[in-house]
């Protein structure tokens, strides 16, 4: 697939944004289970709430079991649900329901410096204020889910609504009954900024447009069918 739909793309970088923890899955550099799936809990945050970049960071120690792994082999997988929410719970949704949309990031993980390094910082410390208060002397740094591969696994039936809805609609409140999902998606590469743009601005006015004149049509069609049954009698 060498392009991610636009509602794919949304809905992936909505459930990144949303979750302030992941699973994390490495492969086990330790006795005895070297070699094996190890799979721990991490937190994550994309940005300050309100401005998702849609790259999960982290706030690693190397005394971390999963680091360790992590310093032997970079690959890792993120498994992120909107379960972690209060939405499926509200709707009554199982976690483990197609309802309940999750997002799958297959990757790496890898440390970042500089000026990213400042971005994950402000990204973490402003969802996780408790991370500025933790002990200096862990050796703590900063670092990213690289995905080069995405898996989106959700629903489509009890999420639709008109596209004139949808255009209007403010993406970064995350509004949950906008979305339109496809059942299951697999890519080989993580949405980008663009694809998660708003819909374009003149689509969004020729579909307005349309409806008014379909219900302009419509209203007509009635009145003279009215009018009709008005002479008849």
């Amino acid at each position: 697939m060498s392009a991610v739909p636009r509602p794919v793309a949304r809905v992936a970088r909505f459930i990144a944004h949303q979750c302030d923890w992941a699973s994390v899955a490495t492969v086990s550099s330790r006795p005895p289970v070297v070699g094996q799936p190890f799979s721990n809990t991490l937190s994550v945050s994309d940005g300050p709430r309100g401005s998702g970049s849609g790259s999960p960071y982290l706030y690693l120690t190397r005394m971390e079991a999963s680091v360790q792994d992590l310093q032997v082999n970079p690959a890792a997988s993120l498994s992120m649900t909107l379960a972690q929410t209060d939405y499926c719970r509200q709707q009554g949704f199982d976690p483990q329901s197609p309802l309940c949309a999750r997002l799958i990031l297959s990757g790496s993980v890898l440390q970042v410096n500089g000026t990213e390094a400042e971005f994950a910082k402000k990204s973490l410390f402003s969802r996780h204020p408790e991370m500025i208060d933790w002990p200096t002397d862990h050796d703590w740094f900063f670092a990213k889910a690289a995905p080069h591969h995405f898996l989106l696994h959700s629903d489509s039936r009890r999420h639709k609504t008109t596209a004139s809805a949808r255009c209007h609609v403010v993406e970064a409140s995350g509004d949950m009954k906008s979305w339109t999902f496809g059942l299951m998606v697999v890519a080989s590469t993580f949405p980008t900024a663009e694809a998660m743009a708003l819909y374009d601005p003149k689509l969004c006015f020729l579909l307005d447009g349309f409806l008014v004149v379909y219900g302009l049509v419509i209203t007509g069609m009635f009145i003279k069918e009215k009018v009709s049954d008005a002479d008849f009698i």
